[in-house]
């Protein structure tokens, strides 16, 4: 379980932390903290599935009016609704570690099933799965720990009335669930709050009739299809944003290290889906041959979550360098950085030969 986030040294004076102090006090901002602490624990991917706008102020401590805290987040860009669901802003670029919490535990519950339970351990793994639901692990342990109860019930001698004590104690541990499995206890320990809504919990039914094993294990492998990242194709707009921003960088920074692109164009795409100012994707180009190229902010804007983040800071400057260009009497096309290093190389090449050789003969030279 998930025991602290990751919060910038800049939090505080981050203009949307400051817009959200001046419109609801320093109440709002800790009430967004303790959104996202409680979040981390119960909600690690940042979907705030099955909570409305009452469960989201409970669990923040939101005291000032009801709907307030809500509109300002949403409005700030610090929570976003997509398909009837909240959805913390940027939680996973921020929080990747977090957010990867539910995964991880899937995973270490499919390696304790090996212990538990290594024939369906086994034959998962012959079928791809490399990670398990806590619904899935409990349904499967508790369908090994029914056989066994089962088998020791049929050795067991009938009761006679010397021994009917002892025999009811002996029922009463077999049928305890902490003993069919070591790991049960630990199972039990999660938290109470990962539940779908805030209104009650949702116990799997293990006493219910399990579906086949052929069904079980094609739910099994859609989990794990859902679970893999789709490849973009290089035609796409996310993916030539990717490569625009790559080769951009590369010609003013030359050291750069060379990106993920796959990575960069699902930014890219999550961006253009859910932020209206990067719908565009030729304006958004534009935006990045300008920023990527710039000398200040091409040290700064080296990832696409950097240019989310600073894209009205961005636009705004180039708007104001833009109006300057048209007020100028003398103005001249704007060009790269790299452009204006080949032509002044040229320029001391050809003020060089001149040196050398002297004004007569680098024209016949170049004749």
């Amino acid at each position: 379980m998930n025991t602290d986030i990751r919060l910038s040294v800049n939090f505080f004076t981050h203009p949307k932390t400051v817009k959200l102090e001046r419109q609801l006090g320093l109440e709002g901002v800790v009430s967004l903290l303790r959104l996202w602490l409680w979040a981390v624990q119960n909600r690690a991917s940042g979907a705030l599935t099955g909570m409305d706008d009452e469960d989201i102020e409970i669990v923040s401590g939101w005291p000032g009016d009801s709907g307030a805290f809500i509109r300002a987040i949403v409005a700030l860009r610090l929570l976003d609704l997509a398909e009837a669901t909240y959805h913390l802003h940027d939680w996973q670029e921020h929080n990747p570690w977090q957010a990867e919490a539910e995964d991880r535990a899937d995973k270490a519950r499919f390696s304790r099933l090996r212990q538990v339970c290594p024939e369906a351990f086994e034959r998962l793994k012959n079928s791809g799965t490399t990670a398990i639901s806590k619904a899935e692990y409990v349904k499967l342990t508790s369908r090994r720990s029914a056989g066994d109860r089962q088998a020791t019930a049929e050795e067991m001698p009938s009761d006679t009335p010397a021994t009917a004590g002892a025999s009811l104690t002996s029922r009463q541990l077999l049928s305890s669930p902490c003993l069919s499995s070591p790991y049960h206890a630990e199972e039990g320990r999660e938290s109470s709050l990962r539940s779908d809504s805030l209104s009650g919990l949702s116990v799997p039914d293990v006493t219910a009739g399990s579906p086949s094993e052929a069904a079980q294990e094609g739910t099994l492998r859609k989990k794990q299809a859902k679970k893999q990242p789709a490849e973009f194709p290089e035609t796409s707009d996310a993916y030539q944003l990717a490569v625009v921003m790559r080769n951009t960088l590369k010609a003013n920074v030359p050291t750069l290290k060379e990106p993920d692109l796959q990575k960069w164009a699902q930014c890219f795409d999550v961006a253009m889906r859910n932020d209206d100012r990067m719908k565009d994707a030729s304006f958004v180009t534009q935006v990045i041959a300008w920023a990527c190229s710039d000398s200040f902010w091409r040290a700064n804007i080296q990832s696409p979550g950097k240019l989310r983040e600073k894209f009205d800071q961005l636009t705004a400057k180039m708007e104001t360098e833009a109006a300057k260009r048209r007020n100028s009497p003398q103005a001249t096309p704007w060009k790269s950085p790299a452009q204006r290093r080949f032509e002044a190389n040229q320029q001391a090449g050809r003020e060089a030969k001149r040196l050398l050789f002297g004004e007569q003969e680098v024209r016949e030279y170049q004749q």
